[in-house]
């Protein structure tokens, strides 16, 4: 057997770390021999053997080094050792094969990455050579040398025989560089060419050494030729393309910015505008403004880790990683159709794609695309709520007519709210925006410029189309927040004068906004019942949480000037400082009316279906607008030459920015971590040889992946959500988990091979690690691969080889292989299909999933009593299902999987076909009668021909949505100003000429005195009062969540009769399928178990063993039934 042994020594490259310095010496010792084949038929390969020294001469250590290589589209990666102090090695061998018929000298591109001692992250680069035996030496002479003036590597290549033409060039170098377009080709003309790469640095510290290696490939007569040169290069030769971007960032902003100052200070009509807009200002006082909103600006952009803005990666962290993928679809492949939502197969067995998510802010990004690349485009939409609340508010406050330096004053105190450290899931403060709540952030901002444009509608009756169009631009970025501004808008409603023409202008204005916004809401309510609910309530333990540290003193100032302000306007009434009692108290009445509001809507959330959490922030702001709106006041009144108000808006900028600094230690790190992208993270490489291993497209079966929070080494736990944007592969788990009925059955699949688990759903149960139940569950969604990281689940999925292949190691992680199906989307069903008829088809349907004697037999779920199907088999209750086999022998199918459309060719007519994607409405069928909703939540059809086309299409509600935002759009047009009309509107010259009033107000002949009126409106303020109260109590005391949670707290205090009683509760208005359900009757035993009370604790167990007998606290009730028999002797 021969072999050709090469011994490379590679260059010192050495990285600065935060104490001292890592110098690592990277030696390679590549074998290639041919492998014995195992039978007569087989080729043998050949084996290349790559083994790895590396050694420190630094002064740090090295920690967890890793190396990459990649021999052609060979990848693997192996970890060389945890850790490498000074003066020690550590050793790793790397496998790959050639086809037998290999000659010549191959490359080998390798990348070791490591970290110091500080976490930091770096990388060297390195090139190994597999040579065969018969390699002659390469005709080429490869020269790299580096441009004095650039970081720019220019290559001169030059031949002894004019017969090599055509040569590939690849300079590889570290990941913490940037190598424009690393792969070159190249013809030789006269034996002679040149290239150049340019290089940028990504993430080098300054005194840091990298090695750069350049190869030269070419094939002649079936032998491949390699050439390579090498060069060490200093950091400091190296420009920073971020650095730069960053700097040309701010120089633009700033230009910018400057302009704006410029337009609107020297013209007169902007200024005038403006002045027309919010109310009359000082040229002095508008400049404070602006100045004011500049610097909280600077302000918030110099804690955001601006220097990766700008950089062509992928946003990572928390949810943010996996909404990329929606703008990199709506961008591709919705856009060029002319659709701003449509179906993907890429998560929980396919889901309609922004039809349940709010699309705005992905169409920002793609519309920025034609500019510059989607990536940053997604960083700085992203981020634009966070921009937007500083002049939001400022905004809001102007039309309120908060006087200077309110509203000045409330942008500053923006930024307590925004740097807010308590929460990073609420929203509207910037952890939760980088967490991934960025919709929800952009939609707050413009909420607030509603609500204060609404109030200066409703007081100056105008402007219904602008506040519809807001109404649009809210609804259409998030819906929470058009609840909230929708229940404060009630506030114009509390008057004894003209409630019937704020009504009508009300009603006027959110028609208009709805037709707006029909095109794309109409769909969405029609298809509610397709969709998965979310119940959450939040609990909060303390009022902390709620009135964090950072914005206690502003909640002071808001109660201390409220007070003032209701006491200076009841005890000096007639002074010439108040304008009018309404002109003051109603603004101050209708933010604590908004503050009042987000109360209600947290406690009354989970009726609503929607989560309770993300009405704080609402309330959170109101409170900064009530204290600016309090200094504003007390601004006036103090200082009528306004120098005071000047100074005390300079100490409250001063001061605001000294206090919010001492909590921004999280945003720039968060920040760094999220937009420096996937590609700039230590563990990249493994991600992306994992995206590689799997990689293809949506015809091919599905990939699942365990569950672990140790994903967040790539980004983001949630990393495997984005496989269909890096690996074109469609798995189960993904964000927009309430938009697919097949989401519960995703989740349970997803404990039953994770050794974590989530669970998001409280209604329906989970269950414990265990992959010979999960086969049958795979097979079901069609999975064929599995990504496991966790040692847990690595040894339990090798308890079932008759069911699992190993077929790569990737670093710390496996990729398994389910070989027990064959794959296949659409499939002939083993039995008859079951008619079931139910008034609740989905926990039905999620309970005949995890009960495994029953979920080979599919169940057809009827909800109509009077509709009729061609079905053979009608059961009545799950007991009575029957197991009628069908021979699909002769079965034969063909299918291709699109994004939008499945094609099947059949011989298998008027019998039924299961098709393993989720079942929607917007379903269409040629080919066959009907598509049926068939369990778990598939679509099922019986083919009436050969040729079977299923195809995602637009249905009615989507054209009568259309039809009612073309109307809106007419409105519109209607309230155009006709300039030979002297600036009249259509619609008032079609009023006029119709004799019907312009507001559409209706004309009512009864008139009400004053002091009936206002016995009135407090008669309906209590009514309304009480009723809120109760329906709040109501609401608060039953939810199932705080029910389970307070009974909970009973346990732990000992109360155990008070907690049994309360997990009964939970049990009685939760379905028996619910976690919560499973979780009291747990408790409920373990309250027994901690009495002593041990007969009762074990019928309590074995009640709750009956019920749930695959749940995942299943194991803990034996372990307890065991203890209390050992207590008994």
């Amino acid at each position: 057997m021969k072999y050709l042994l090469v011994i490379i020594i590679f260059n010192l490259q050495s990285q600065t770390a935060l104490s001292g310095e890592i110098t690592l010496l990277i030696q390679n010792t590549t074998r290639v021999t041919a492998s014995a084949p195992g039978n007569s038929s087989e080729k043998p390969l050949l084996q290349v053997s790559s083994e790895f020294k590396i050694s420190n001469q630094g002064t740090d250590p090295a920690q967890n080094v890793l190396i990459q290589a990649k021999l052609f589209e060979q990848k693997r990666t192996v970890l060389a050792a945890r850790e490498i102090k000074p003066g020690e090695s550590g050793t790793a061998s790397i496998d790959f094969a050639l086809p037998s018929d290999s000659a010549g000298a191959f490359p080998i591109f390798v990348t070791v990455l490591y970290d110091d001692t500080g976490g930091g992250s770096f990388s060297n680069a390195a090139l190994a050579v597999a040579r065969t035996a018969e390699a002659p030496e390469s005709m080429l002479s490869l020269r790299a040398v580096k441009d004095t003036q650039s970081a720019r590597i220019i290559c001169q290549i030059s031949a002894e025989q004019s017969l090599v033409r055509d040569v590939t060039l690849t300079c590889h170098v570290p990941d913490d560089l940037i190598v424009s377009q690393n792969v070159r080709s190249v013809k030789l003309k006269d034996g002679k060419a040149s290239a150049e790469f340019d290089i940028s640095n990504r993430k080098g510290l300054a005194g840091s050494k990298y090695g750069i290696f350049i190869a030269a490939e070419y094939e002649d007569k079936g032998i491949h030729y390699l050439s390579y040169s090498d060069m060490v290069i200093p950091i400091e030769q190296v420009a920073s393309a971020s650095l730069w971007l960053r700097y040309e960032l701010l120089f633009s902003i700033t230009l910018g910015v400057l302009s704006i100052i410029i337009a609107v200070i020297s013209i007169p009509m902007t200024r005038k505008s403006l002045f027309r807009l919010f109310g009359e200002k000082s040229r002095q006082e508008l400049l404070l403004d602006i100045l004011t909103i500049l610097i909280i600006e600077g302000f918030i952009l110099s804690q955001l880790s601006p220097e990766y803005l700008m950089t062509q990666t992928t946003t990572t962290g928390g949810d943010t990683a996996s909404h990329y993928y929606t703008a990199d679809y709506l961008r591709h492949k919705l856009l060029p159709k002319g659709e701003i939502g449509g179906w993907t197969p890429g998560n929980y067995a396919g889901f309609p794609i922004l039809q349940f998510y709010f699309p705005l802010p992905f169409l920002l990004m793609c519309a920025m695309d034609i500019l510059i690349p989607l990536q940053v485009a997604f960083k700085w939409i992203s981020l634009s709520g966070t921009f937007l609340m500083p002049p939001a508010i400022y905004i809001m406050l102007r039309f309120l007519r908060c006087p200077f330096p309110g509203p000045a004053i409330g942008s500053v105190f923006s930024l307590p709210f925004l740097f807010n450290p308590a929460n990073s899931m609420w929203g509207g403060n910037i952890l939760s925006t980088l967490a991934g709540e960025f919709t929800y952030s952009m939609s707050l901002s413009i909420s607030l410029i509603f609500l204060g444009s609404l109030y200066q509608g409703c007081m100056e009756n105008r402007h219904v189309t602008r506040n519809a169009f807001l109404v649009f631009l809210v609804g259409f970025s998030h819906g929470y927040t058009l609840l909230f501004a929708e229940a404060v808008s009630l506030f114009f409603l509390i008057t004894p004068h003209g409630f019937l023409k704020r009504l009508t202008y009300m009603l006027r204005m959110y028609a208009l906004g709805f037709f707006f916004l029909a095109f794309w809401l109409v769909p969405l309510l029609a298809f509610t019942k397709d969709t998965t609910a979310y119940h959450l309530a939040w609990v909060i333990y303390s009022i902390k949480e709620v009135i964090p540290d950072i914005f206690l003193p502003i909640l002071i100032i808001a109660i201390i000037s409220t007070v003032a302000i209701l006491t200076r306007t009841f005890l000096f009434p007639h002074s010439s400082l108040l304008t009018s009692h309404s002109s003051l108290l109603t603004p101050l009445a209708f933010l604590w009316f908004g503050l009042l509001i987000s109360g209600i809507m947290f406690v009354t959330a989970p009726k609503l279906g929607v989560v309770d959490i993300r009405y704080v922030p609402c309330g959170q702001l109101m409170v900064c607008m009530i204290a600016a709106l309090g200094l504003g006041y007390l601004g006036k009144w103090s200082d009528r030459r306004r120098s005071i108000s000047w100074i005390g808006l300079t100490i409250i900028i001063a001061a605001t920015l000294v206090w919010t600094a001492k909590y921004v230690e999280n945003v720039p790190a968060w920040c760094k971590w999220n937009y420096e992208g996937f590609e700039a993270k230590k563990d990249w490489p493994i991600y992306r040889d994992i995206n590689d291993a799997v990689k293809g497209t949506f015809q091919d079966p599905r990939v699942v992946y365990e569950h672990s929070s140790i994903h967040n080494s790539f980004g983001t736990t949630r990393a495997f959500e984005s496989l269909p944007l890096f690996a074109g592969r469609a798995t189960l788990e993904g964000l927009y988990m309430q938009a697919s009925l097949s989401a519960p059955f995703v989740f349970y699949i997803q404990s039953e091979i994770s050794k974590e688990k989530s669970c998001p759903f409280r209604q329906y149960m989970c269950t414990d690690m265990d992959f010979g139940r999960a086969k049958h569950h795979l097979e079901m969604f069609n999975v064929r691969e599995l990504i496991l990281r966790s040692e847990e689940a690595k040894t339990a999925i090798r308890t079932y080889p008759q069911y699992y292949r190993l077929r790569q190691k990737i670093g710390e992680y496996e990729i398994w292989e389910l070989f027990s199906h064959e794959g296949r989307y659409v499939v002939p069903l083993r039995y008859e299909p079951v008619l079931y008829r139910t008034t609740d088809w989905k926990s039905d349907a999620y309970r005949w999933f995890i009960t495994d004697e029953l979920s080979d037999v599919h169940i057809v779920f009827v909800e109509n009593p009077k509709e009729t199907l061609p079905l053979k088999i009608i059961a009545k209750s799950f007991e009575n299902i029957r197991k009628v086999p069908i021979d699909t022998g002769s079965c034969q199918i063909k299918e291709t999987i699109r994004d939008e459309e499945i094609l099947i060719e059949t011989n298998w007519i008027n019998k039924p076909l299961l098709v393993k994607v989720s079942y929607h409405q917007n379903w269409q069928v040629e080919g066959a009668d009907r598509i049926y909703r068939v369990s778990p939540a598939f679509m099922l059809i019986f083919p009436k021909q050969e040729k079977v086309r299923l195809y995602y299409a637009p249905g009615i509600p989507k054209t009568i949505g259309f039809v009612l935002t073309g109307l809106g759009l007419v409105i519109l047009l209607l309230d155009v100003p006709l300039r030979w009309k002297q600036r009249q509107t259509a619609w008032q010259l079609t009023a006029r000429y119709f004799g019907i009033p312009e507001s559409l107000e209706p004309p009512l002949k009864w008139n009400l005195s004053h002091r009936i009126r206002w016995i009135l409106l407090a008669c309906g303020l209590i009514m309304a009062f009480l009723f809120v109260s109760w329906v709040g109590y109501y609401v608060y005391t039953h939810e199932p969540n705080r029910l389970l949670n307070n009974a909970v707290k009973l346990k732990d205090a000992k109360q155990f009769e008070s907690a049994r009683e309360g997990f009964r509760k939970v049990m009685d208005v939760e379905k028996p399928m619910s976690g919560m359900v499973a979780d009291a009757a747990y408790f409920i035993s373990v309250c027994y178990f901690l009495e002593n009370n041990n007969p009762e604790a074990i019928k309590a167990f074995k009640k709750m063993i009956e019920m749930y007998p695959q749940g995942g606290r299943t194991p803990e009730a034996y372990y307890h039934i065991g203890i209390c028999y050992l207590r008994m002797g």
